[in-house]
């Protein structure tokens, strides 16, 4: 109930809010900082799970590059700058209780029930402040249906059988590219500009992954 309440339904409400007063760049970078508040709080949470100088710049170098990627401005609404980055926490606190509490239950079934109570927040908030008319068809129905199953329930699947087997640092930093798929997306399909500042973005993104990722070189002997 948690999880679907902080993952499903505050995470997008804060999202879908927070894009009608700010640009999508610089909510989807405020939203993917999500691996600095999860590796921050799994250090302190998880033994296991500590936060190394090595990890930390990686984290830091990939949120740097995807801001620069989407070519981000700080402006705005500081409330609304702050709902933006709440949508990261909240996201990080379900998965610091998946990483924690959950790891070892079944996956599908977790996804069920956390995506049943997002769904019913989600539905009351729509009742409460959506307003005007629903225009039903096939493609509506055929996004709706992609949305719901393969980019949020098997999405969540996967994500939580990578959660429960690595580090939450090195499994959440490569989320950073999703919103890099997005542009890459964009620019491919709906023809949309591609800066050199975006390509050297994309590469500080791998580049912060990989750091996280990699293994410190051994000292040689003696």
């Amino acid at each position: 109930m948690i999880c679907g309440i902080l993952q499903t339904s505050y995470f997008n409400i804060a999202i879908q809010v927070s894009l009608n007063y700010i640009s999508a760049g610089l909510t989807s970078v405020l939203t993917y900082s999500m691996p600095l508040f999860l590796s921050l709080m799994a250090h302190y949470v998880i033994p296991s799970d500590r936060l190394t100088t090595r990890k930390s710049i990686g984290i830091i170098v990939g949120i740097l590059g995807l801001g620069l990627a989407m070519d981000i401005r700080f402006s705005g609404n500081p409330w609304i700058l702050l709902l933006a980055l709440s949508s990261a926490i909240s996201w990080a606190i379900s998965n610091l209780i998946i990483k924690q509490k959950l790891q070892d239950c079944d996956k599908v079934q977790f996804t069920t029930w956390q995506m049943a109570f997002g769904t019913i927040g989600l539905f009351i908030c729509s009742l409460l402040f959506e307003h005007g008319t629903t225009h039903w068809n096939l493609n509506a129905v055929l996004y709706l249906l992609f949305s719901g199953i393969v980019a949020s329930a098997l999405a969540f699947v996967l994500w939580t059988n990578i959660l429960s087997k690595l580090e939450a640092s090195k499994a959440s930093i490569t989320l950073l590219t999703v919103p890099i798929i997005g542009v890459l997306s964009g620019w491919l399909f709906l023809h949309e500009s591609f800066k050199i500042a975006t390509l050297g973005g994309i590469a500080l993104v791998l580049f912060g992954i990989w750091i996280v990722n990699s293994k410190p070189a051994a000292p040689k002997a003696a």
